[in-house]
């Protein structure tokens, strides 16, 4: 996938997460004594799918594509790609944009998901504010905090070679930690539509 236009590759993650999702909810509904309340959960989580689309949310999807990569990221020429691309998306719209189209891709979650998906979203919302000190890491486990400080010390001290860079360590170091946070984010969703919960009347 990493080889795939950028367009390609978001909507090949969405129709992914959709699908994932959509499956999930089904199979709930039919083993849940009340699939109402379960309906009322996941339609703010299609409502978010549906936001999250390359029309709506161009810069958005554009930022998600670019942290995809970064597991991927091994030769000269790639992190070269990652880092000119970085630059584009930065540099001709900003932040601001970015953070409107989050803030609105992600009110249906903000309404109908739980607390924890609230958490992970305030902490997106932070990471691309900047204000990755403000980020309790270690809620999320050792691996992941253990990545993000690698990361950011690698930011603080680290200089380039074989590539040029094109954006601040501050940038770079926003952009890895959204990949963390989104990825933990969409973890999450898929954790809390597997509805896990036994049938009435069967043994959990």
């Amino acid at each position: 996938m990493n080889g795939l236009p950028q367009p390609y590759r978001v909507a090949i993650l969405g129709a992914i997460l959709a699908a994932s999702l959509s499956g999930l909810l089904n199979d709930c509904n039919r083993r849940h004594s009340q699939p109402a309340q379960v309906d009322r959960v996941y339609t703010g989580y299609r409502m978010f799918l549906e936001r999250l689309n390359a029309s709506d949310a161009p810069q958005l999807t554009r930022l998600i594509s670019l942290a995809n990569r970064i597991p991927f990221l091994a030769t000269d020429g790639e992190i070269q790609g990652f880092e000119d691309q970085a630059e584009i998306l930065l540099e001709r719209q900003g932040i601001e944009e970015i953070l409107v189209q989050f803030d609105v891709a992600t009110t249906p979650l903000k309404v109908y998901g739980t607390n924890e998906v609230r958490v992970i979203l305030d902490d997106i919302g932070k990471a691309l504010l900047l204000r990755d000190e403000d980020i309790d890491w270690r809620r999320y486990g050792t691996m992941i905090a253990s990545r993000h400080e690698s990361i950011r010390e690698a930011q603080a001290s680290g200089s380039a070679y074989g590539h040029e860079e094109r954006i601040s360590p501050d940038e770079r170091l926003m952009i890895y930690s959204f990949a963390l946070l989104s990825q933990r984010l969409f973890d999450q969703l898929r954790s809390e539509t597997a509805c896990n919960t036994s049938a009435p009347g069967r043994n959990s």
